[in-house]
């Protein structure tokens, strides 16, 4: 990497070296080289002093304001089987909510009758209408004593206004929640 960061006329090289000897290798285009670090065929710009790649020139020119600024950089990689999983240790800075709905909901996919759209102009065309047909939450707080079982609607026990049903958990929720001194 160079400590030249102001040079107009950038040739980018590559050291070799087997044994005792070395030999320099010219890269003509930087950008297709590194492309196969990123395993996709999404076209990428590399930034020459920490080469990280960067998907559009607007961002690697953001990039470049900072980068420049610094000394150069080597990443490294985690090596397969070694070091290479990620364990959170840091449990004291989460932040600690009081409550915690887990939500799902299950619908069909009703086609709809539609007409075909005007290829001159741009359209979204409406082709499947979601029917709900089942949902289920479960709330859990902080205090057991808010925390409720798992409820569940199916297509027959379902209230007709399902969204409803959602907002009368919130306002029950965030009730219940002003009340609670131990958040």
């Amino acid at each position: 990497m160079t400590q030249l960061k102001a040079c107009v006329n950038r040739v980018d090289l590559l050291y070799m070296k087997r044994g005792e000897k070395g030999h320099y290798c010219c890269i003509k285009n930087l950008n297709i080289f590194l492309c196969h670090t990123k395993g996709n065929s999404r076209a990428y710009r590399y930034c020459r002093f920490c080469l990280q790649g960067f998907t559009s020139d607007r961002v690697l020119t953001n990039h470049l304001q900072y980068c420049e600024n610094h000394e150069c950089q080597h990443t490294t990689f985690p090596e397969e089987g070694k070091n290479d999983k990620l364990k959170f240790k840091e449990y004291w800075k989460q932040l600690r909510i009081g409550f915690v709905i887990y939500a799902d909901f299950e619908t069909y996919c009703q086609p709809v009758d539609t007409c075909v759209p005007d290829s001159e102009q741009s359209s979204t065309t409406k082709i499947t209408n979601l029917e709900p047909n089942s949902f289920g939450y479960k709330v859990v707080c902080v205090n057991e004593e808010f925390s409720r079982p798992i409820l569940s609607f199916s297509e027959e026990k379902m209230p007709p206004k399902s969204s409803s049903s959602v907002c009368l958990l919130k306002k029950n929720v965030l009730k219940t929640y002003i009340r609670t001194p131990n958040r």
